[in-house]
C-alpha cells in the first residue's frame, strides 16, 4: 500500500518484498542512489480529487517510473482494461506486468499525472500525442519518451524508457557461440556496402543493429544513427531522430549526412522504397550502411528489397544478411519429459549415443478450458500461466553476397530461386544451434520444426559430418524433371526432322523394327563415286574409315560434309572400338542397315 488511502486501493509491487522501497536508480553495474528527483508538486489539473488522492497518484507514477528503471525495462505499457488498468513493463521480447491491476477509477488520474509530466496536452484523449520526460542525477540521464493513443476502454500510454546509463550488448554477449560470431565479422568490418538486419515482426531488430555498430566503435565521430526511437544513448556518436510529423524525416536526415564525413551509418528501418534506394545508393558511395526490414526469413527480406530497389543496385551494395529467430525457451517450472520416437531420431539424426545421454522436454501448453481448470484447482503454472514457454532466445542466421547469389538479385530471381542459390552457399546453419538448446532442455523439437521449415533434414550434419545444401532434395526432383522435358523434346525434335521413321520413339522399339525403320527410309548420301557402296565394301575397314580412329580429323571432317545431308556408317570392327574406346564411338548405337 502506498500514501494513507489504504481504502482507496492497495498496489504491490512485483518482485518487492515491500512496496514502501525508496526511489532508487539501478546501474548496469552497482547500484547507484540518487536523490528522487520525480517528486514534484501535485497539480490542481489532474482529475478532480482531493489533496490526499492527488499525493497518492503522485507518488505511485514516480514509484512506477522508477521502478521500470531500476528493472532495466526497455518500454512501459500503460492500458485501461474493462474493470481495471494494467501497467506493464517489456524486458526483452515480452511485456510483465509491473504491479498488480490498479483500480479503473485511477485511470484518468494517472495517466492526466504522465500527459503533465511530459507536457502534452490533458484535455485532448482522442488524438495521439507525444512528448518526452528527462531527469538527471548521479552523472546518467534518464528519457521517457511518452506517447498516448485512443483505446477502446480509454486512453493508453506507451513509454519508452532510455537510460544514458545503459549501453548496448556486445556481439560476445548476443551471440555466445564464437564460430556463428565470427562468421560476422568478414560482412561487419566492411568499409563500405549495405548490411541487412532481418527478423520476424514480432522480433525487435534493433539490439543487434546497436550490438553492430557498437562493434566497430574505434572511431565515434564517423559513426552516425537514423532513427524515429532510439534505443541507447551512446556517447561520441551523432544521433539523429526523425520526426514524421516534421520536415525532419528519413529523407532529409539521411540527405544532411551525404555532405558529412560519417562512414558507418545506421538507419533503423526502411519505411519506404524512396529510403530504400537512398541508403543503397549511399552505400555504393563509400558508406557502410545497417539497416533493418522486417521479414519471415532472410530470404523474403531479399525479394522484398528488391522490389524497392533496382536490381542491379541491390546486387552492388548488398554484402549479407542476418536474420534472428526467436526461439521459444521451456518453461523451465511445468516442461515434461519427452521421449522421442525412433522416426524423430531418424529425422532429426540424433546419434545413437545423444539419445541414450539427453533429456528431452515438451511444453506443457494448455487450453483455454484445461487453463481455467488448472486455475480453479490451484495447479496453473505461475511463470507461464499454462502456455508451456518462458522467454525466447535469438538464434542469428548470415546470408553472405556470394557471386551466385549477387548473379541471382542482378537477375530479379524470385524467391524460390534465391533461397536455392543462398542456402547452397551457407557455410553454418541455426538448426545446429536450436539442436543445442534442446540437448540443453532450453526448448523442444516442435518449437524447431516450426521455425525451421526448409532446414528439415537437408542442412542437417550426416553421420560422417558433412553438411548438405539446402533443399538437396528438391533440387534434385527439380533436375531430374528437367531431364525427362529434355529428353521427351529431343524424342520429337528426331521425329520433325526425321518424318518418314515411325513415329515410335527408339527407347520403346525393338532392334529388329529400328532395323526395319532404316531399311525403309530414303536418306541422301553424297559419298566419293569410286567407293563401292556394297556391305562388304563398308564394313571391311578401308582407309575412308579407318582415318575416322584419329580423333584429331574429327573436326576437319566436320567442316568438310555438308551440313544438310546425313552420312550412314556401320559398327565398327572390334580392333577400331578397342582404339577409339567404347565410349567415344559415336557409331556404336546406329545399327547395320544391311543385317
Amino acid at each position: 500500500m502506498i500514501g494513507q488511502q489504504q481504502s482507496d486501493f492497495d498496489v504491490t509491487i512485483v518482485g518487492e518484498e515491500s512496496p514502501n522501497f525508496e526511489a532508487t536508480i539501478i546501474g548496469t553495474e552497482n547500484r547507484q542512489e540518487i536523490p528522487h528527483s520525480f517528486e514534484e508538486t501535485p497539480s490542481s489539473d489532474l482529475i478532480k480529487l482531493n489533496e490526499a488522492q492527488s499525493a497518492v497518484v503522485v507518488t505511485l507514477v514516480n514509484k512506477i517510473l522508477a521502478k521500470a528503471v531500476e528493472k532495466q525495462a526497455t518500454h512501459l505499457q500503460i492500458e485501461p482494461e474493462e474493470n481495471f488498468l494494467s501497467i506493464r513493463y517489456r524486458q526483452g521480447e515480452s511485456f510483465k506486468p509491473l504491479i498488480d491491476p490498479l483500480p479503473k477509477k485511477f485511470t484518468s488520474a494517472i495517466i492526466s499525472r504522465l500527459k503533465l509530466m511530459a507536457e502534452l496536452d490533458i484535455t485532448q484523449h482522442q488524438t495521439h500525442q507525444k512528448g518526452r520526460i528527462r531527469k538527471r542525477g548521479g552523472g546518467r540521464t534518464i528519457h521517457f519518451s511518452v506517447q498516448t493513443q485512443p483505446s477502446f476502454y480509454g486512453e493508453k500510454v506507451l513509454i519508452r524508457v532510455l537510460d544514458s546509463a545503459i549501453q548496448p550488448l556486445s556481439l560476445s554477449q548476443l551471440i555466445p557461440d564464437q564460430v556463428i560470431r565470427k562468421s560476422f565479422q568478414p560482412v561487419n568490418h566492411r568499409s563500405s556496402g549495405l548490411l541487412l538486419v532481418t527478423s520476424p515482426h514480432k522480433s525487435d531488430p534493433s539490439v543487434l543493429l546497436y550490438g553492430l555498430l557498437w562493434e566497430e566503435n574505434r572511431n565515434p565521430k564517423a559513426i552516425a544513427t537514423v532513427e524515429e526511437s532510439m534505443s541507447y544513448i551512446l556517447p561520441g556518436i551523432k544521433q539523429i531522430e526523425v520526426n514524421p510529423d516534421t520536415e525532419q524525416d528519413y529523407a532529409d536526415v539521411l540527405q544532411s549526412l551525404v555532405g558529412q564525413d560519417k562512414q558507418r551509418i545506421m538507419v533503423d528501418r526502411l519505411p519506404d522504397p524512396s529510403v530504400a534506394r537512398m541508403v543503397a545508393e549511399m552505400a555504393r558511395n563509400d558508406h557502410f550502411m545497417l539497416t533493418s526490414l522486417r521479414a519471415e526469413d532472410g530470404i523474403t527480406a531479399i525479394a522484398l528489397l528488391s522490389q524497392m530497389v533496382t536490381p542491379s543496385l541491390l546486387a552492388d551494395t548488398l554484402i549479407g544478411v542476418i536474420h534472428q529467430h526467436s526461439v521459444r525457451c521451456l518453461c523451465p517450472t511445468c516442461r515434461t519429459v519427452h521421449q522421442p520416437s525412433a522416426e524423430e531420431f531418424a529425422h532429426w539424426r540424433i546419434p545413437p549415443e545423444k539419445q541414450a545421454q539427453i533429456t528431452f522436454y515438451q511444453a506443457r501448453s494448455l487450453n483455454e478450458t484445461e487453463v481455467e481448470q488448472a486455475r480453479e484447482k490451484g495447479r496453473l503454472c505461475r511463470q507461464c500461466n499454462g502456455k508451456g514457454y518462458h522467454g525466447e532466445i535469438q538464434l542469428y542466421e548470415l546470408f553472405q553476397s556470394t557471386p551466385a547469389l549477387r548473379t541471382a538479385i542482378a537477375q530479379g530471381a524470385e524467391r524460390e530461386v534465391l533461397k536455392q542459390v543462398a542456402l547452397s552457399n551457407q557455410e553454418t546453419s541455426p538448426l545446429e544451434a536450436g539442436l543445442g538448446l534442446v540437448y540443453q532442455g532450453q526448448t523442444t523439437l516442435a518449437e524447431l520444426t516450426r521455425l525451421f521449415p526448409d532446414y528439415l533434414r537437408a542442412s542437417l550434419p550426416d553421420e560422417g559430418g558433412m553438411m548438405l545444401p539446402g533443399d538437396v532434395t528438391q533440387r534434385l526432383a527439380t533436375v531430374e524433371q528437367l531431364l525427362m522435358t529434355l529428353t521427351q523434346e529431343f524424342h520429337q525434335l528426331k521425329q520433325a526432322l526425321n518424318p518418314t521413321i515411325s513415329p515410335e520413339t527408339p527407347s520403346t522399339m525393338k532392334p529388329l523394327d529400328q532395323a526395319e525403320a532404316f531399311k525403309e527410309t530414303e536418306i541422301p548420301i553424297d559419298l566419293p563415286q569410286e567407293i563401292d557402296l556394297c556391305q562388304k565394301t563398308i564394313t571391311s575397314g578401308v582407309s575412308f574409315y579407318e582415318e575416322l580412329t584419329d580423333p584429331g580429323d574429327w573436326e576437319a571432317l566436320k567442316r568438310e560434309l555438308d551440313p544438310n545431308k546425313e552420312t550412314i556408317a556401320a559398327d565398327f570392327s572390334p580392333d577400331q572400338d578397342l582404339a577409339m574406346g567404347e565410349g567415344n564411338n559415336p557409331f556404336r548405337s546406329i545399327p547395320d542397315p544391311w543385317s
